[in-house]
C-alpha cells in the first residue's frame, strides 16, 4: 500500500525518501546523512520537473523538495505532489520569506525547514511529515467511505420508494428481497439500487421470487 513505511533488511522501519534540490553538494551531504539516520534515499533529482517525473516512478514515502528550483519550483511541484497523492513533502529553503510560508501552507504542506539546517532538525521534519501525511490520508479514506455509505443510502431509499409505487409491497419485504437478489447475483445494494432508478425497472426476482 503506498505510503507504508518499508522494512528494511536490517529489520528497523526505513522511511522511502526523494531529495529535490538544484544543488549537488546539499543533495549528496543530505543522502549521506539520512542514510545514517536510517532513512532509505530512493532518489534525487536536480529541478522541479524532473524530479516530479521520478517521484511519480519511485512512489516515495517523502519527498524533500527546496523551493527554489529551476523549470518548476517546489511550491508548484508540491501541488502537483498533492494533487497526485504521491507522498508527504518537506519544504527546504533558504530563505524566511512570508510569502512562501504562506503559499506553502496554502498548498497543504507537512513540514518546512529552514537552511541551513541540523540532521536532527530535518530528521524530526521527515518524521513529523510522514506522521501528518499518515493522519490525512486515514481521514481522506474515512470521508470518503462516509460520502459512500449516504450515496449507498440515498439510493436505496429512492429504488425503494420506486418500489412500493409499483408494487405496494413494504419496505421490509422489499429490503429483504432487495438483499437476497443482490447477494445471488453478488453486486452490492448500491448497484442494484441505481441499476433499478435508471431503468425503471424492477428485476422479476423481487417483484415475485
Amino acid at each position: 500500500m503506498k505510503g507504508d513505511i518499508k522494512q528494511s533488511t536490517k529489520g528497523k522501519n526505513q522511511i522511502r525518501v526523494f531529495i529535490a534540490d538544484d544543488e549537488f553538494l546539499i543533495r549528496l551531504d543530505m543522502k549521506e546523512e539520512l542514510e545514517k539516520e536510517g532513512f532509505e534515499v530512493i532518489g534525487e533529482a536536480k529541478d522541479g520537473a524532473q524530479a516530479f517525473s521520478e517521484i511519480i516512478r519511485l512512489r516515495p514515502d517523502v519527498s524533500i523538495v527546496d523551493i527554489m528550483m529551476p523549470h518548476m519550483d517546489g511550491l508548484k511541484l508540491a501541488e502537483k505532489l498533492k494533487n497526485e497523492n504521491l507522498g508527504a513533502v518537506v519544504f527546504l529553503t533558504a530563505y524566511n520569506n512570508k510569502d512562501f510560508i504562506e503559499r506553502a501552507s496554502k498548498i497543504g504542506a507537512f513540514s518546512y525547514l529552514l537552511k541551513p539546517y541540523r540532521i536532527s532538525e530535518l530528521k524530526s521534519a521527515i518524521l513529523l511529515a510522514f506522521e501528518r501525511y499518515k493522519d490525512n490520508k486515514i481521514l481522506k479514506e474515512k470521508n470518503f467511505e462516509l460520502e459512500e455509505s449516504i450515496k449507498t443510502k440515498n439510493s436505496l431509499y429512492r429504488a425503494k420508494l420506486f418500489i412500493i409505487e409499483q408494487t405496494r409491497l413494504s419496505e421490509n419485504e422489499i429490503h429483504k428481497r432487495m438483499q437476497e437478489y443482490s447477494m445471488k447475483n453478488r453486486i452490492s445494494l448500491k448497484e442494484l439500487s441505481e441499476l433499478i432508478l435508471k431503468t425503471k425497472s424492477i428485476p422479476e426476482e423481487i417483484k415475485n421470487p
